[in-house]
């Protein structure tokens, strides 16, 4: 864990993408109506 710490861009590219995927799968029904 403590390696994600010390490369917070790292995590917060990995964590970008996760909340994107996560936003296109929350949001993929309301679009393909």
């Amino acid at each position: 864990i403590s390696k994600y710490f010390s490369d917070p861009q790292y995590y917060f590219q990995v964590n970008n993408q996760y909340v994107r995927n996560k936003l296109r799968v929350i949001l993929a029904p309301f679009l393909h109506r």
